[in-house]
């Protein structure tokens, strides 16, 4: 469905823009099934198809991962630590930088003028992380990988501070 002319049109799949000449609005789907009810013959990601847009689904599609709550508590709880220690290393080094996040997920925002070196030096320390400063963590990782982001972390803080 169409926000800006409230018009709807069969959509193959493929559709992404409304027929009729009108300033550009975001698309919406009206979905024929209210509910959602995975397909229980299914195992893989197009046990989800009545409400993917697809047209046929792929042979030897991926499965969806469900992780144990132990793991998942365990990679939050490692977020946690990293994101009171990240705040407590920027602090110490007298920089006015914030660290954000939930979960096992993170955000590190230096302050100051120079904020985006900051984030380029991590690289730098021998760690990789996205250029807007977030990242997430795995279930693979340990307090080991942990304390050596710190200390990463730690080198670049001196070096911005």
């Amino acid at each position: 469905m169409c926000p800006a002319c409230n018009g709807t049109g069969a959509d193959g799949g493929l559709r992404l823009a409304c027929a009729d000449a009108h300033e550009p609005a975001l698309l919406g789907a009206v979905y024929r099934e209210p509910r959602f009810l995975p397909d229980p013959s299914r195992d893989d990601l197009f046990r989800y198809h009545r409400w993917l847009p697809l047209r046929e689904p792929l042979a030897g599609s991926g499965t969806t991962a469900v992780y144990r709550s132990d793991a998942l508590a365990r990679i939050n709880h490692l977020g946690e630590r990293l994101r009171v220690d990240a705040a407590r290393v920027l602090r110490e080094a007298g920089l006015s930088s914030r660290v954000t996040g939930l979960g096992s997920l993170f955000g590190i925002h230096p302050g100051g003028p120079d904020g985006a070196g900051c984030r380029r030096d991590f690289t730098c320390a021998g760690v990789l992380i996205d250029p807007r400063g977030v990242g997430s963590l795995s279930t693979a990782l340990t307090d080991g990988d942990v304390a050596l982001f710190l200390a990463a972390l730690r080198r670049v803080a001196a070096r911005c501070a």
